[in-house]
């Protein structure tokens, strides 16, 4: 025999052993090969489905808490606008009183210019009840300045904080 005709038989008899090789490891291992792969697919498959729930779960949690946080700023952001409403309204009002004054102060010297005898006291009174009046309603009037001013100033931190909790929640989704 040549040696081309030895490697032949060589190389058909080996394919012949692979051959029964594989058919007996089928014939050992077939059915159990196919069970555990039944089962791998089962797996996979009810591992996406829980992946699948869960990713909905989450969604709808998120759209939940996307909505009350809404719900909470829609509030807020009344509750703020009442509030500076407010706060015009008293500046108006404490405007409105000091002119009220000044218009009180005028009759009064007008009066007092009539009498002609206003004395030299009941001006120095007047100057002094008018200065009060001037000073305590100049204080209310940057009082209010200053509470309207601290409002808008939370406004500010309000925005700065709803700006956090949006990264945080664009953070979060998947």
């Amino acid at each position: 025999m040549s040696e081309g005709a030895v490697e032949d038989a060589a190389s058909a008899m080996v394919a012949d052993g692979s051959e029964n090789v594989g058919k007996i490891r089928d014939i050992l291992f077939g059915a159990q090969m196919r069970d555990y792969e039944d089962r791998f697919a089962r797996l996979e498959e009810r591992l996406a489905d829980e992946l699948a729930a869960l990713r909905s779960e989450q969604q709808d949690r998120l759209s939940a808490t996307e909505l009350a946080l809404r719900s909470e700023l829609d509030g807020l952001a009344a509750r703020l606008g009442e509030e500076r409403e407010e706060r015009v309204d008293g500046l108006k009002r404490a405007a409105a009183e000091l002119k009220e004054t000044a218009k009180a102060i005028d009759r009064r010297l007008a009066a007092l210019d009539q009498a002609g005898g206003a004395t030299a006291s009941d001006l120095g009174a007047l100057r002094t009840e008018v200065g009060q009046r001037l000073d305590a309603l100049d204080g209310r009037l940057a009082a209010e300045a200053d509470a309207l001013r601290t409002s808008m100033t939370d406004r500010a931190a309000l925005a700065g904080l709803l700006e956090e909790v949006g990264a945080r929640l664009r953070e979060a989704q998947p």
